[in-house]
C-alpha cells in the first residue's frame, strides 16, 4: 500500500504538476493549489535527464509539438567566433530530441491539462495558512478559510516557498552579485540553436522556444541590492548590451526599442536547503529546496526529478518517513552537485574566465545527470 493515499501539493508549477501526474498514475489522490492562475515566467529548457522523466510520463508528444529541439550550447566571442561547444547526451529514446526548450506557460498548460485528465484537482488564488502535523496526517487550514486533512503535504511553491517558511522558518539565500535579464520576443528564422556571446564579465544567449518565439537571457555583474523600476527596464537593458556586436544582439535592440518584447529582470542567488527537506509528513521540493543560477539551465530539470522520485518512493514505501529518507538519499547530493557547478560558473563569469572551462563543466554536469536518478 502506498505511503500516502491523499497528497496536497502547494504550487502548480513544474514540480507540482509533474508530481500530481506521477501520483495519479499510481492511484494516489492529488490536490494542487496555487496562488496564481496565470503562470509566470518566460522559457524553460529540458536536458536529457528531463526528457527521460517527461517521456516516462507520456508528455513528450505534446511538448515536442509546441517547443524547440536542441543538442547543446555554442559559446562565441563578441564577434561571433566560436570558442567552445557544450554537448548534451541523449538520455531519452531516439524518438524524441536530445533537449527541448519551450515557453513556460505552454508547458504549464500541457502539464496541468494532463494532471486534470488523470483526476488531479487544482484550486488557484489560495495557499496554506497553517499546517499542523500530529505525527501522522497533516491538518491544513487554507487562506480562504477552508480546511483539509492530508497524508502528505508537498511544498512545490517556488524559490520564496511559503511552505518552507512554515516548516523551517526564514532561510537565507546566497547573493551572487549578478543579475539576469530575460527578454521574450518573436524568433527570426536564423535563430535555430542555443548560442552564447561573451564579453568580459557579461554574456547574452539566444534560446529558440517555438516556431514563432525566442528569448534572450543576459547576465551581467550587478549588486543583489539593486532595485530597478519597471518603466526603466528597457533603457537599463539597452545600456547593458551596448558593447555586444553580434548581429543577433542588434535585432534584439530593435525589438526592445519598438516595444515588441517582454522584459524581466531579477538578481541571482543560490540556496540549498540542508538535509532533510521534510518535517513530519510535510516536505519541500523544487526551487523551494534548491535555487540555482540559470547557467546550467537545470532548475526545471531538478524540479522534474524531485517530483518523479518523490512520487516513486511514496508509491513504493508503505510509510511516509522511510519514503522521505529514501527521497533525500537520492536527491541531496545530486542537487548539490548541480548547485555547486552553477555557482562555480557564475564565479568564473564574474572573474572574466575563459568560456572553455564553462563549456567543459556544462558537458561534465550533463554527463553526470545522464546517470540513473
Amino acid at each position: 500500500m502506498p505511503a500516502a493515499k491523499k497528497v496536497l501539493i502547494v504550487g502548480a508549477g513544474v514540480a507540482g504538476t509533474i508530481l500530481a501526474i506521477a501520483l495519479r498514475r499510481g492511484g494516489v489522490e492529488a490536490d494542487m493549489i496555487d496562488l496564481y492562475d496565470t503562470v509566470l515566467g518566460v522559457g524553460v529548457e529540458f536536458g536529457g535527464n528531463s526528457i527521460r522523466v517527461l517521456e516516462s510520463l507520456e508528455l513528450m508528444e505534446d511538448l515536442v509539438s509546441e517547443g524547440w529541439p536542441y543538442e547543446g550550447m555554442t559559446y562565441c566571442d563578441n564577434d561571433g567566433g566560436v570558442l567552445a561547444k557544450a554537448h548534451m547526451p541523449r538520455v531519452g529514446s531516439p524518438n524524441y530530441p536530445t533537449c527541448l526548450a519551450l515557453e513556460r506557460p505552454i508547458f504549464a498548460r500541457i502539464a496541468r491539462r494532463r494532471a486534470a485528465e488523470l483526476g488531479a484537482t487544482l484550486r488557484t488564488g489560495i495557499t496554506v495558512e497553517t499546517l499542523e502535523d500530529k505525527g501522522g496526517p497533516v491538518d491544513v487550514v487554507f487562506t480562504d478559510g477552508s480546511k483539509g486533512v492530508y497524508d502528505v503535504v508537498v511544498g512545490a511553491d517556488g524559490a520564496k516557498s511559503h511552505v518552507r517558511s512554515l516548516l523551517f522558518g526564514e532561510v537565507s539565500s546566497q547573493p551572487l552579485d549578478m543579475g539576469c535579464w530575460r527578454v521574450f520576443m518573436p524568433r527570426p528564422p536564423e535563430v535555430t540553436s542555443l548560442i552564447a556571446w561573451h564579453l568580459s564579465t557579461s554574456k547574452v544567449v539566444v534560446v529558440p522556444l517555438s516556431q514563432g518565439t525566442m528569448y534572450m537571457p543576459f547576465c551581467e555583474p550587478r549588486s543583489n541590492s539593486d532595485r530597478l523600476a519597471e518603466d526603466k527596464l528597457p533603457e537599463v537593458f539597452l545600456e547593458g548590451i551596448k558593447d555586444f556586436g553580434a548581429p543577433m544582439v542588434e535585432y534584439v535592440r530593435q525589438q526592445v526599442r519598438k516595444g515588441d518584447c517582454y522584459i524581466n529582470y531579477r538578481p541571482l542567488s543560490a540556496l540549498l536547503l540542508p538535509d532533510p527537506w521534510y518535517k513530519g509528513n510535510s516536505i519541500v521540493i523544487g526551487d523551494g529546496a534548491h535555487t540555482f543560477p540559470p547557467h546550467l539551465g537545470s532548475g526545471a530539470g531538478m524540479a522534474l526529478e524531485d517530483a518523479a522520485v518523490l512520487a516513486e518512493v511514496l508509491l513504493k514505501h508503505d510509510q511516509v518517513e522511510p519514503a522521505f529518507k529514501a527521497f533525500m538519499a537520492r536527491r541531496f547530493e545530486r542537487c548539490k552537485m548541480v548547485g555547486d557547478n552553477s555557482v562555480q560558473m557564475v564565479e568564473w563569469e564574474l572573474a572574466g574566465e575563459g568560456v572553455q572551462k564553462m563549456s567543459a563543466l556544462t558537458t561534465e554536469t550533463f554527463a553526470k545527470l545522464a546517470q540513473p536518478i
